[in-house]
């Protein structure tokens, strides 16, 4: 079954996707269509379905701060918890190879990462490392028997005194 997106300003349609595509998109936040074209959630409007998307020109897609999203280095965060924009450490991240390759994937992580979107589903003291891809999300699975216990109660620190902005990325 086949539902319509929609652009929140004029309501134009931007697509008919399925409704597991719809939903996914949805609980994500960021899609990519058959077209190629990203998607990033815009919210409630007054179009007949609801939420509304917004074309992005962002490979990755848009972070809730408007900066384009970086596999491995944008985490959604509870804003009232943590400012948006703080530069985080997490130590468990550190020495980790990042499933892929160059130049999202295929490095050893310093455990840096920003502090650049939020989440619905975040609340609290809980952070989500934005991964990129489906691949990339087993990726990190498979490199710990196939779970990510590993990452339930995991630590993290203030990371602006051992992390940097280096343009438009994080390390």
């Amino acid at each position: 079954e086949m539902v319509t997106v929609y652009e929140p300003k004029s309501c134009e349609p931007i697509a008919d996707v399925t409704r597991d595509f719809a939903y996914q998109l949805q609980l994500q936040g960021t899609g990519k269509l058959r077209d190629g074209r990203v998607l990033n959630i815009w919210g409630q409007c007054a179009c007949p379905a609801k939420p509304c998307f917004k074309v992005t020109e962002n490979q990755w897609g848009t972070a809730g701060t408007g900066k384009p999203l970086q596999p491995f280095r944008t985490v959604a965060v509870d804003p009232k918890v943590v400012k948006l924009g703080s530069l985080l450490y997490v130590p468990l991240l550190e020495g980790r190879t990042m499933p892929g390759r160059a130049p999202w994937g295929g490095y050893v992580h310093d455990g840096c990462v920003i502090a650049d979107d939020t989440g619905g589903g975040i609340d609290g003291h809980q952070l989500d490392l934005f991964v990129g891809k489906k691949a990339y999300y087993v990726g990190l699975r498979s490199a710990h028997g196939g779970s990510h216990a590993w990452a339930r109660h995991v630590p993290v620190f203030d990371g602006s005194k051992m992390c940097e902005r280096k343009g438009r990325r994080v390390g």
